[in-house]
């Protein structure tokens, strides 16, 4: 170590004053520099330096009293613990060295007092909270789990506390990069799986003060013993200050479920379907053949009839509109003034009609001339030209007296 020793010193036993001749101790030693005796084998932390000829020791001289020694006050140490350095030429280099172990000694031993209870040394395993310098360990820490192999940097923090893993340049809190693509796993560790046996969740976690929540999860869950199957899962938030609840569900068959949890079918579906551009069927790929138009629906009819029949009124009157094609059907109710006559019923359609006549079933139907919103149902007592012999029936309703009559009409046409 660097050493002052410049001059004499005179100490005595039991006093912790040193004095000096031909020294010059105010510019070349301070306080906590180290003092010997050349000799005396014990080092002295100086406490302070009183002038030029006068320093005091931390504590009381134990030597035997001497007068015009030689000495020697250390003043080079390490950084930041303050250990002796030896330097070529010292004296009492026995002692120096001496005094550095017995200060890594007393350094250890408080490292080992201040964990004293966190920690299995012996055993590698920290099972308490350490801190060092740039490094924070909190809780269990087993220092055989690390396992560093990487032959380049593995693991990069940012100073934006980004953490990267393959990527010395994280973009993001966690940054995963690799030349096969970058893969994240979740696994179950236990050795013996039950059916709905969590495998792994996704959380994502709103801290938001109006409401902790889970605000979204996926999880995929074992289907069965031994986990041969698993499902995958996706929550969502569906109330206020909720936590998410499963919404979809792909099930181990590859059926997909929303608003359900037991699929049956390909995608199955609790709830109403939007298709924006429409539904192809089977392997057609045509465009003109995909169904962009389905509707269910009522709809109140109005319409006129002839003086053979008054009181008439609507009811039941639904419709399914597939494209271009509409099916109606409905109950009207009259009363008939007149038998063996023509009795006609006018029934406006939901949808304008794509032409002005239509066959169904033997029911014929000629549109008004007024226009291609409303149909009239012919019935007849009697046979007639274009209509079939005997009675005509409209979903098995015969007319073939007065008074109030029931008809009850099931019929197809094509929309406009």
């Amino acid at each position: 170590m660097s050493q002052y020793s410049t001059g004499t010193a005179s100490v005595t036993n039991g006093s912790a004053t040193v004095t000096g001749s031909g020294t010059l101790w105010l510019a070349n030693v301070s306080a906590a520099d180290s003092f010997t005796i050349a000799g005396d084998g014990v080092m002295y932390d100086v406490a302070s330096v009183d002038s030029d000829t006068q320093v005091t020791l931390s504590v009381s001289y134990a030597g035997s009293t001497a007068s015009g020694a030689v000495y020697a006050i250390g003043t080079g140490f390490t950084v930041p613990d303050s250990f002796p350095e030896m330097s070529q030429g010292d004296i009492e280099t026995a002692t120096i060295f001496t005094r550095a172990l017995r200060k890594i000694q007393s350094k250890f031993t408080a490292i080992v007092s201040d964990i004293s209870g966190k920690a299995d040394i012996s055993g590698q395993v920290f099972t308490g909270d350490i801190a060092a310098p740039g490094i924070t360990a909190t809780g269990p820490f087993t220092s055989l789990g690390i396992d560093d192999n990487a032959t380049s940097t593995a693991i990069t923090i940012d100073a934006s506390e980004n953490v990267g893993i393959g990527t010395l340049s994280p973009q993001v809190q966690l940054d995963i990069s690799s030349n096969t693509g970058g893969i994240i796993r979740l696994s179950d560790s236990t050795s013996s799986t039950n059916a709905d046996d969590l495998i792994g969740r996704v959380e994502f976690y709103t801290n938001d003060s109006n409401g902790h929540r889970i605000g979204a999860y996926i999880q995929s869950t074992n289907q069965e013993y031994y986990g041969r199957k698993s499902d995958l899962r996706f929550g969502v938030t569906k109330s206020y200050n909720a936590n998410a609840t499963e919404a979809m569900r792909i099930r181990e068959s590859g059926n997909v479920g929303i608003g359900t949890t037991s699929p049956t079918e390909k995608l199955d579906v609790n709830g109403s379907i939007r298709a924006s551009t429409g539904i192809l069927f089977g392997t057609d790929t045509a465009a003109a053949n995909t169904l962009d138009d389905y509707e269910e629906g009522t709809w109140s009819p109005t319409g006129g009839t002839d003086a053979n029949i008054t009181g008439v009124t609507y009811s039941e009157s639904s419709y399914t509109k597939i494209g271009g094609l509409v099916t109606i059907s409905g109950k009207v109710t009259g009363t008939i003034t007149s038998t063996n006559t023509e009795t006609r019923i006018e029934v406006s359609l939901p949808f304008i009609a794509g032409s002005s006549t239509w066959s169904n079933n033997g029911v014929v139907v000629s549109f008004l001339a007024s226009g291609l919103n409303r149909i009239a149902v012919g019935a007849f007592t009697n046979s007639g030209t274009n209509f079939y012999s005997g009675y005509v029936y409209i979903n098995g309703r015969q007319i073939n007296d007065t008074g109030e009559e029931v008809f009850k009409y099931s019929l197809t046409y094509g929309a406009g």
